[in-house]
């Protein structure tokens, strides 16, 4: 998580902010040139993380889709002004969604919202929602 943060800044280093670059390619140049290295950045970091959920299904069993599913129940959770799956929460700024993210976050390191005797991750408020399967992406049948 870290070097995905460490390599994201220095893709974005060189970034200037306003006017053009200087060069033949001018700022679209420039613009081209960080697209094409946040791209790689980006890639490394999925590619890791593939592997990484590849080794784990391998070696601790785990299902094909659960860092997946346990994602969208970590999102879910700590996004409750959401109009898709929310409890009615409002969130009129950045800053009120950064509170209900962190209290999300302290609600469940009380609650623990990891089932370790299956290795599911299991709503804080109950079992995932499964009707939302489809908006995340998730597959109905296993």
């Amino acid at each position: 998580k870290e070097l995905g943060r460490i390599s994201v800044y220095f893709a974005l280093s060189g970034v200037s902010t306003g006017g053009t670059s200087s060069g033949s390619g001018g700022k679209t140049g420039e613009l081209g040139r960080i697209k094409t290295e946040l791209t790689a950045e980006l890639g490394d970091i999925l590619f890791d993380s593939l592997m990484l959920e590849m080794i784990c299904r391998r070696e601790y069993g785990l299902g094909r889709f659960d860092a997946w599913e346990a994602a969208v129940a970590k999102v879910e959770r700590r996004t409750p002004y959401m109009k898709e799956w929310g409890d009615g929460s409002v969130a009129q700024t950045a800053q009120e969604a950064e509170e209900l993210w962190q209290a999300a976050k302290i609600e469940e390191k009380k609650e623990g919202c990891l089932d370790t005797e299956t290795v599911q991750t299991v709503h804080c408020r109950g079992e995932v929602d499964l009707e939302r399967a489809p908006f995340w992406g998730i597959p109905q049948k296993r």
